[in-house]
């Protein structure tokens, strides 16, 4: 801690364990040391071995879209996507969410090559997801099942709350007549604010504590590393 100067932290929430770690020793030698040892009682230590990238990223040869102008057909999606490979199928539906909203899925497929048609789900998903087409950000990603489709949610939703940790600061220290607007002042140099939050004390009128959180995680790791430590009005 830093006494009367300014402290920021990105460390807003308690530390919940996955259930493994990771630990990376210099050389080899010394990971072969613990692989397999007894003497972390319960907790096992094993040789990480990564998946190739191919077999995670080769989920479908089938992709699904949405967010594209009802008016497309197949001529539409054949054109756009047929650039990728050879398709088997095109099928498109209305979608019950919304009065002319529409989802597709194309199907690649070579029967001269068993991998062309995953290679070619894969690169129009690349290429095509989030690309803009009339105002409206075009979504392509694998056709999955209602198991791995469920699978892919959470990892979303999980990376979503993790980058969120890394966009709040926890600020203390700053003069107690500051304000929100004195804070956003001070932050917003250094990036977009999203909300600001001063906690309120339970023993006194002011309070030097807050929650300041960006819009995006390297924001709040520019401002944290400008304004840690800053002397400001002598705190």
């Amino acid at each position: 801690m830093t006494g009367k100067n300014l402290t920021v932290v990105d460390e807003t929430q308690p530390c919940t364990s996955a259930g493994y770690g990771f630990v990376c020793f210099e050389n080899e030698e010394d990971a072969k040391k613990v692989i397999g040892s007894d003497q972390f009682g319960a907790i096992q230590a094993i040789k990480f071995s990564p998946k190739d990238p191919k077999d995670i990223k080769r989920l479908s040869n089938n992709v699904y879209i949405k967010n594209f102008d009802a008016k497309w057909d197949e001529s539409k999606f054949a054109e756009l996507f047929g650039k990728y490979g050879k398709i088997k199928s095109i099928f498109i539906k209305e979608d019950s969410t919304g009065p002319g909203r529409k989802f597709a899925f194309v199907c690649f497929e070579d029967p001269q090559d068993r991998e062309a048609g995953f290679v070619a789900a894969e690169k129009a998903v690349q290429e095509l997801n989030e690309k803009e087409f009339d105002g409206t950000k075009l979504y392509v990603q694998p056709a999955l099942n209602p198991v791995q489709r469920q699978g892919m949610i959470l990892r979303e939703q999980q990376r979503f709350k993790n980058s969120k940790k890394k966009c709040n600061l926890f600020v203390k220290n700053f003069p107690a007549n500051y304000k929100e607007e004195d804070l956003r002042n001070l932050f917003s140099k250094h990036g977009e604010i999203e909300s600001i939050k001063i906690i309120a004390s339970h023993d006194t009128q002011t309070s030097t504590r807050a929650f300041v959180c960006f819009k995006q995680p390297d924001m709040a790791a520019l401002a944290r590393s400008y304004l840690h430590g800053f002397n400001l009005e002598s705190k």
